[in-house]
């Protein structure tokens, strides 16, 4: 009975120190890098229309892009992909970083504390692509 105890108790233990030994402290997303990822994905030709929700509540990041009839699903991935990296990137720009800024195989340390959701939209309103990334992922899985 003594054994099943301490194992209970041990037990306990460990998933209070995992729920508490997180990430790090949450990275703040400023309004400036949102708008710098907008201005950014704007200066492609293809480009229409973006939005960035951020849902601290939630730990999750929606962001949409609405892109020319023309536009490929290869390269629909590719913008949203780098429209994704900017945010990133504008976060680990701030003074009081806490996350690393994405590389060529990584999206930053953002994406380590917020799941993404991503779609890409034509001008009809109909999906060309849509993704995600959930938890540790090491990248976006796209349908």
């Amino acid at each position: 009975m003594k054994r099943t105890g301490l194992f209970l108790l041990i037990i306990s233990f460990i998933m209070l120190l995992s729920a508490c030994s997180g990430d790090g402290e949450t990275p703040a997303i400023t309004d400036k890098a949102i708008q710098e990822a907008n201005n950014t994905i704007h200066d492609e030709a293809e480009v229409r229309d973006s939005s960035i929700d951020v849902s601290e509540k939630d730990e999750e990041i929606i962001f949409i892009l609405q892109v020319d009839a023309s536009t490929s699903k290869q390269r629909a991935q590719e913008l949203s992909e780098a429209y994704i990296k900017k945010l990133a990137a504008g976060v680990a720009e701030t003074p009081d970083n806490v996350s690393d800024p994405p590389e060529k195989d990584s999206l930053g340390g953002l994406y380590d504390h917020y799941d993404i959701r991503a779609g890409v939209k034509n001008p009809s309103d109909e999906w060309l692509l849509e993704g995600g990334k959930i938890g540790s992922a090491s990248g976006i899985i796209w349908e």
